[in-house]
């Protein structure tokens, strides 16, 4: 049961991380999608694809209580979840995002240590005791 519900979020979550907008943007000159940039706290130029990459080297944990929501911003996901560690950073490069799509998120019960990545969950996972 556990399992399905992860592969119907990571579903999910890969339908929802296109926009009509910048969905196959590719040129014949760049290997990268054209999208928009920020800054991050050095001044750095990031691409969404850099920041993707930011994202998922901060949702590393070991357990439940290192993980954290830091929002919801397309085109990176819903209920973006990452290491407490990193909250900030994250979070300052989420913010300064200038999202040019929505995303119809669907409300989670909590955030998990899943398989050593931090990960928003929707719906009750049974207890042994339950199974």
């Amino acid at each position: 049961m556990k399992e399905a519900l992860l592969l119907t979020l990571l579903a999910l979550f890969a339908i929802g991380c296109t926009s009509p907008d910048t969905a196959g943007a590719f040129d014949d000159n760049t290997t990268e999608q054209d999208g928009q940039e920020t800054d991050d706290a050095a001044g750095s130029r990031l691409s969404d694809w850099d920041i993707r990459d930011e994202i998922e080297e901060a949702r590393a944990c070991t357990a439940d209580e290192d993980c954290v929501e830091v929002g919801s911003v397309c085109p990176f996901g819903c209920s973006i979840a990452v290491n407490r560690a990193h909250e900030d950073r994250i979070g300052e490069l989420l913010d300064s995002y200038e999202s040019d799509c929505t995303y119809a998120c669907a409300a989670i019960d909590r955030i998990e240590c899943v398989a050593n990545t931090c990960m928003a969950v929707i719906g009750e996972t049974p207890t042994d005791d339950a199974q």
